[in-house]
C-alpha cells in the first residue's frame, strides 16, 4: 500500500515538471470560436477504468482516512449520443480504501476507521445543461468518524442539475445544485447531540471555473458551500457554510488506441470543518485543509456508430 502511494506520487512528477513551457505551448495552439467544429459522429460509447488516489475527497469533504491513504476506484460507464447537445449517460463504481485501522477509546468502544462506497449514477445531457441522477451506497458516515457507522450506514438518492457554458474551448464555467432526495439522510441536532426525524435534504451549490492549457494541461477552481446543516457536508454547523475552496491540476497523457492516462493533484479548504477536537481520531483533519494525487487509467471504445 505504501509503496502504491509513493508510486502515485512519483508519477506526477515528470508531466508536472514541464508545466510552464506546455502551458505557453498549449496557449498558442487554442483555436478561437471561429474554427471549424469537429464533425459530430452520433453512437454508443463504452469507458472503463480506475482510479487510484492517496485520498478520497468528495465536494470538498475528507471521505477516507486523513492525511494519507490509499484508494482505489474502478468505475465503468456507457454513453449514447444522439446529436452534439443531447446524451446520456449511465455508470457504476466502487470505492474501496486500502487499509483498515481499529480504534478503541477510553469506554472500549471499537471502531473501523475504513471508507467504503458504491454507487451509480445516470446523466442526461441537453443542450449545456445536465441532469445527473445519483445513488450511493455507503459502508459508514463520512469524516472517518466510526462512532457513527451504524446510524448512518446506508444508501441515498442524489439529484442535481449543472449547466456549463460552452462557448470558448479554453474555458467552460459551470454552476450545479444537488440535493439527497431520498435515503439516510437526517438533521443532527448540535444541542441534544442526537439525530432527529426530520430530513435534512442536504444540498450543495458548486461553481467550477476550469482552464484547459492544451497539450494535456488543465486547472480548475472550485467554489462549493452547504446552504443549511447537513449530516453528509456541514455535520455540525447549523447555517450557510462555504464547505470546499478547492483547486485542482491536471495532466492527460492521450494515446491513439483509446487509452488516457490522468494525473490530478488536488487541495484546498472546508471551513465546515475547521476547529474540532475530536479526541479518539488523531487522524481527523481539525484544520479544515484536504489535498491528494490521483492517477487515473482509462480505455475508451465506440460500440457502434
Amino acid at each position: 500500500m505504501a509503496l502504491a502511494a509513493v508510486l502515485t506520487i512519483f508519477a506526477a512528477v515528470p508531466a508536472f515538471a514541464q508545466l510552464p513551457t506546455a502551458i505557453a505551448d498549449g496557449l498558442n495552439s487554442i483555436e478561437d470560436n471561429s474554427a471549424e467544429e469537429e464533425e459530430f459522429t452520433p453512437g454508443w460509447e463504452m469507458t472503463v477504468g480506475a482510479d487510484q488516489m492517496t485520498a478520497y475527497n468528495w465536494r470538498g469533504v475528507r471521505s477516507s482516512v486523513w492525511p494519507w491513504s490509499y484508494n482505489i476506484m474502478p468505475q465503468i460507464c456507457f454513453d449514447w449520443y444522439l446529436t452534439s447537445d443531447l446524451s446520456f449517460e449511465i455508470g457504476l463504481y466502487d470505492v474501496e480504501e486500502a487499509r483498515c485501522t481499529w480504534k478503541t477509546d477510553e469506554f472500549g468502544t471499537k471502531s473501523a476507521n475504513r471508507y467504503s462506497e458504491l454507487g451509480a449514477w445516470f446523466y442526461f445531457n441537453f443542450y449545456g445543461f445536465t441532469l445527473e441522477v445519483q445513488g450511493y451506497g455507503l459502508d459508514r458516515f463520512m469524516w472517518n468518524r466510526g462512532d457513527y457507522k451504524e446510524e448512518m450506514g446506508g444508501a441515498v438518492l442524489d439529484l442535481g442539475l449543472r449547466y456549463t457554458l460552452s462557448v470558448l474551448d479554453w474555458f467552460q464555467p459551470s454552476i450545479a445544485w444537488y440535493s439527497i432526495l431520498a435515503g439516510d439522510d437526517f438533521r443532527y441536532s448540535v444541542y441534544n447531540e442526537e439525530y432527529t426525524d426530520l430530513r435534512a435534504f442536504s444540498s450543495y451549490l458548486e461553481l467550477a471555473l476550469p482552464f484547459y492549457y492544451g497539450n494535456g494541461f488543465s486547472t480548475q477552481v472550485t467554489v462549493g458551500c452547504n446552504p443549511w446543516q447537513s449530516p453528509y457536508y456541514s455535520h455540525y454547523t447549523d447555517g450557510f457554510v462555504v464547505s470546499n475552496l478547492g483547486l485542482n491540476l491536471g495532466y492527460t497523457f492521450e494515446f491513439d488506441n483509446g487509452i488516457s492516462i490522468p494525473i490530478t493533484l488536488e487541495g484546498g479548504y472546508n471551513f465546515a470543518e475547521r476547529g474540532y477536537n475530536w479526541a479518539f481520531d488523531d487522524h481527523i483533519n481539525t484544520q479544515g485543509w484536504y489535498y491528494g494525487i490521483k492517477l487515473g487509467f482509462n480505455f475508451t471504445k465506440w460500440l457502434s456508430k
